[in-house]
């Protein structure tokens, strides 16, 4: 018999054994109900390896508290139509769950190493055995197969509620719950003995528990709107775009996005291609999955009575900004009943889900909707176990964190004073995502892009503490751990991260429109992530324990720092924080390419030195490049690009002047060299080094002159400096103007072309004073620059008045003898062989005195074709020279003094001979004169005044002939040179007669004319 002591040992240990069992956290022995015989069922197993409690009955969907709290109850027919969504258990137990979170801890050899789909369905997936079973048990209670997937992970069937209420053991009844319509199972349901070892969870038993909604909201555009493409330059995105020295585009990579509703309208996303989409960027495509008769893409989908083609639009076009190229799978379910709000159920969602999860070029999932945390605990199993298969392939989650302020508000902006966070943000395997308001700047007409101002948090922002799920260990650590243990009572805390949700841009129903929510932000890092799984050439699975890491560097401020971290503002219930807090998370991205740099652990430094630092055009420099990585030690066997920019690139269009690719030796430096163009004259080169494999990430640049002036280059880059450069530019400005005007006067004097004018005699020759005053402009002339505008109107008309006496003591002229002895005028063209060369302004002709011997007769020029033989009594030469110098420019020149109404009356002149007919060579071609010979002249041609013969003694003087007029007006019409030559031959007639005495006649006063 054993000593009276010896039972302690067992018996100690036994009980030790039962308190470390009772007090293992988030395991398979989490507080719940045990199964019957003490041993937990599969289903609790996996609700517990998904971080969350478990109640028996709420993998069918049954909740206690919501049966008890239901009005107006009554029976389901049976013969109502009803469809299920079974999701089943992965292969191993909990493994799946292990596998997913080593494959995202860096100290685990799994870490980065994600599945096939093959590889998946192998190790994790249910296996084809359990998948048949499940399906033969519904076939054989009467549902028929609506869908099936690859990693039979889930089954949509459909049936009637008789059929379900026989296979569960339950009954269904309908009511009002909260206000809407609902179903549920009046007694708790149980799984058949040929359904409990494969299935964790039956969705569609219970129906409107779950209230999906969006929230986003429309607004109008502002001055402050953020658009779609901002981000590449508020966070840095260009940087990853442009990393290597050519863009490296998304077009590997596919986003798939889950919605419910009418769809998109088609042509938005084609307007969006050619309106906010960079057009230097590639296009992208789409293939949009109607699900369970969802409708077709169609321009009726902005009609869905749930709004929801809003939400869709916006989510396809911000995440195709951030990842150029990509294509876009945007799967959306039907609408539910208009008493629900249009939300749909559980099961349409979960099936849609499993439709990404199952298409093997889907590298990211974003969800722009959530439901209350912890209201129907099916679902979230359900997503869970999903989200799991999904990041297990390398797939990584992301949902917005709600706009509902964190409170269990009904509407945005209606704060109450109780939290609620939104699910499935709030899951542990989804990276939950919050909003900022951002301040950005922007140049005038856009020369610059815009900069990130000021980031604060948007007011309505989702966040807070999940009543459903812990904490995972991951995300205890930092500033997170102590406002999530503190605060949070050690629940999962959300947001992760943010982005801007408080006025974005897109294009949606054939106009640019504006919109708010955490909508915007989310796609917005699926587009992110989508780009670093370009990159990388795998995508991250979850990543949010890598998050959470690179949260801590920026708890400690060691640079590069990777997120902004958003401090100022706050929503319903939470307040910004430095470091982590549940409203915006660990904040925006600061740099792209220090985020990705530090989620491949292989972020570098990379310093360039340019030997020599200012060359010539034709010179060679030398370019050395050296690696190290955060620590300092140099990074050998990386490769390295270098490339050479003549400006500093901002987009894709730089232009590159030399690539260079070498690598790092042993001491972590490359190096190459570059020759400078001979016809380079920018003052600066850009120099830029990076380097991207799977080891090491990083870039750095330097700038290098180029004295394309010598010595003189330093003189001329201080004038360009400020301030000096402002007073440089007043200088020059004010050299400009004078400069400016003096051309302008001198543009502003008329160019005067010589004309040969016919012999005269001396005392029948204008003054030269008043030759010289009829060429300049007159008062309503125009200068060459104004050539267009309207003139003014002449002083006088041109035709049929004579102009005034050169001097006051010279007779006015008479009509007749005015063509016969003045000068043509500007209207006048010479018959000369060619046409004068215009040069574009006004000329006036000057009056010279009559040469020496007289010009030998020219041919007609081109302006007198038209005129009359000499024999004609009409002369019309003058017609066609007139039209051509007045209309040439649309300048009419002016006589400097204005002619009379009326002129004087007069005698008429004493008969006179006809002068011999010259002719008037242009000034650019003049003619060898020939040797004098006197030519009659045409009957046409004017006349030049002779001298009267002296009165007889007895008889009163004949007044004198008068002075030629200098300025002459145009030619008459043809009738009155008619009746000038027949008062020609009546003066011959006229000498031959005796004189006969006539009284002087009396001079009419003038009249005063005003000046114009």
């Amino acid at each position: 018999m054993p000593s009276g002591r010896s039972w302690v040992v067992p018996l100690l240990l036994t009980a030790l054994a039962a308190l470390v069992l009772s007090t293992v956290p988030g395991g398979a022995f989490a507080a719940g109900a045990p199964a019957s015989g003490g041993v937990a069922s599969p289903q609790e197993a996996e609700f517990h390896a998904l971080g969350m409690s478990y109640a028996p009955g709420e993998e069918l969907g049954y909740s206690a508290a919501a049966a008890a709290s239901m009005v107006d109850v009554r029976s389901v027919p049976s013969s109502q139509a009803l469809t299920l969504g079974i999701t089943l258990l992965p292969s191993g137990g909990d493994a799946l769950s292990s596998y997913v979170q080593s494959s995202s801890d860096p100290s685990s050899s799994s870490y980065g190493h994600f599945l096939s789909s093959s590889g998946f369905d192998t190790r994790y997936a249910p296996t084809p055995a359990a998948y048949a079973s499940v399906e033969a048990a519904l076939r054989a209670q009467g549902f028929t197969i609506v869908h099936t997937y690859q990693d039979r992970m889930f089954l949509l069937v459909r049936g009637n509620v008789g059929e379900a209420d026989s296979l569960f053991s339950t009954s269904l009844v309908q009511g009002l719950y909260q206000g809407h319509a609902a179903t549920l199972p009046s007694v708790q349901p149980r799984l058949p003995a040929s359904l409990a070892p494969y299935v964790l969870t039956v969705s569609g038993l219970s129906q409107g528990i779950s209230q999906f909604r969006t929230d986003v909201r429309p607004m109008a555009i502002s001055a402050g709107t953020i658009y779609p493409n901002f981000p590449h330059f508020m966070y840095g995105f260009d940087d990853l775009y442009n990393l290597t020295g050519g863009p490296n585009w998304a077009t590997s990579q596919t986003i798939g996005l889950l919605l419910w509703g009418g769809g998109y309208n088609p042509s938005d996303l084609s307007s969006f291609a050619q309106t906010l989409y960079p057009s230097d960027e590639p296009s992208f495509s789409i293939i949009p999955v109607p699900l369970e008769g969802a409708p077709a893409p169609s321009s009726a989908a902005i009609y869905d009575p749930s709004g929801n083609a809003f939400e869709l639009t916006l989510d396809m076009e911000w995440s195709e900004s951030q990842a150029p190229g990509a294509t876009l799978m945007p799967v959306y379910v039907p609408d539910g009943p208009a008493s629900n709000h249009y939300s749909p159920s559980d099961t349409s969602l979960e099936d849609g889900l499993s439709y990404l999860v199952n298409n093997s070029t889907v590298s990211v999932i974003s969800m722009s909707f959530g439901t209350t945390d912890g209201g129907d605990p099916s679902l979230q199993a359900s997503f869970d176990a999903l989200f799991q298969a999904a990041e297990a392939k390398g797939v990584s989650v992301f949902a917005s964190s709600g706009d509902n302020g964190g409170s269990t508000a009904g509407s945005p902006n209606t704060c109450t004073s109780t939290s609620s966070a939104e699910f499935p943000a709030s899951s542990p395997w989804a990276i939950g995502v919050g909003g900022t308001a951002p301040q950005v700047t922007v140049s005038l007409g856009g020369s610059t892009p815009p900069t990130l101002a000021s980031e604060p948090a948007w007011a309505s922002s989702g966040g807070g503490f999940s009543s459903s799920f812990a904490a995972p260990s991951w995300q205890l650590v930092g500033s997170a751990a102590v406002e999530i243990e503190t605060v949070g009572g050690g629940q999962r805390g959300i947001p992760d991260v943010a982005g801007p949700s408080a006025d974005d841009a897109l294009y949606y129903n054939a106009s640019i429109q504006g919109g708010m929510g955490t909508s915007f932000a989310s796609p917005m890092w699926a587009g992110l992530v989508a780009e670093m799984d370009a990159l990388h050439g795998t995508g991250f699975g979850l990543l949010t324990p890598d998050l959470y890491r690179l949260g801590v560097i920026e708890d400690h401020g060691t640079p590069p720092l990777p997120y902004n971290d958003i401090t100022q503002g706050a929503n319903c219930i939470w307040k910004t924080a430095t470091g982590w807090d549940p409203v915006t998370g660990w904040g925006s991205p600061k740099n792209a390419l220090t985020l990705y740099g530090d989620l491949i652990h292989g972020l570098v430094n990379m310093s360039i030195t340019v030997n020599p630092q200012v060359t010539n055009p034709g010179s060679s420099v030398s370019i050395t490049v050296s690696v190290v990585n955060l620590t300092g030690v140099p990074v050998s066997h990386v490769p390295v690009t270098i490339t050479v920019y003549s400006q500093p690139p901002t987009r894709t269009n730089a232009v590159v002047l030399a690539t260079i690719h070498t690598s790092t030796g042993s001491g972590g430096s490359a190096g190459g060299s570059f020759i400078v163009p001979v016809t380079y004259l920018d003052p600066k080169i850009l120099v830029k080094a990076s380097t991207l494999s799977a080891q090491a990430v990083g870039s750095g640049s330097a700038t290098f002159g180029v004295s394309a002036l010598g010595g003189y280059w330093g003189a001329l880059q201080g004038l360009l400096t400020p301030p000096v450069s402002y007073l440089f530019f007043i200088l020059c400005i004010g050299l400009a103007t004078v400069l400016g005007w003096l051309l302008g006067r001198r543009a502003a004097v008329p160019v005067r072309t010589p004309v040969t004018r016919p012999a005269q005699k001396p005392t029948r020759t204008a003054p030269p004073t008043a030759a010289r005053r009829t060429s300049r402009p007159g008062p309503g002339s125009r200068p060459p620059w104004q050539a267009g505008a309207s003139p003014r109107p002449p002083a006088a008309p041109r035709v049929a008045k004579p102009a005034p006496a050169a001097a006051p003591a010279a007779a006015t002229p008479s009509p007749q003898s005015t063509p016969a002895s003045a000068p043509a005028a500007a209207s006048e063209t010479p018959p000369a062989t060619e046409e004068p060369a215009w040069t574009g302004i006004a000329t006036y002709p000057v009056t010279k005195p009559a040469p020496a011997e007289p010009e030998p007769a020219a041919e007609p020029s081109a302006a007198t074709e038209e005129a009359p033989a000499p024999e004609s009594p009409a002369p019309e030469a003058a017609a066609p020279a007139e039209e051509a110098s007045t209309t040439f420019g649309d300048i009419q020149p002016q006589a400097d003094t204005p002619a009379p109404e009326e002129p004087a009356p007069v005698e008429e002149p004493a008969p006179v001979e006809e002068p011999a007919p010259v002719s008037e060579a242009t000034p650019a071609e003049p003619e060898a004169p020939a040797a004098p010979e006197e030519v009659p002249a045409p009957e046409s041609a004017p006349l030049a005044p002779e001298p009267s013969p002296a009165p007889a003694p007895d008889e009163e003087p004949e007044p004198p002939t008068p002075e030629p007029a200098p300025a002459a007006p145009a030619a008459p019409e043809v009738p009155e040179r008619r009746a000038q030559q027949k008062k020609a031959v009546a003066r011959r007639k006229a000498q031959e007669a005796p004189p006969v005495s006539r009284p002087p006649p009396k001079p009419k006063p003038k009249r005063k004319t005003s000046k114009s």
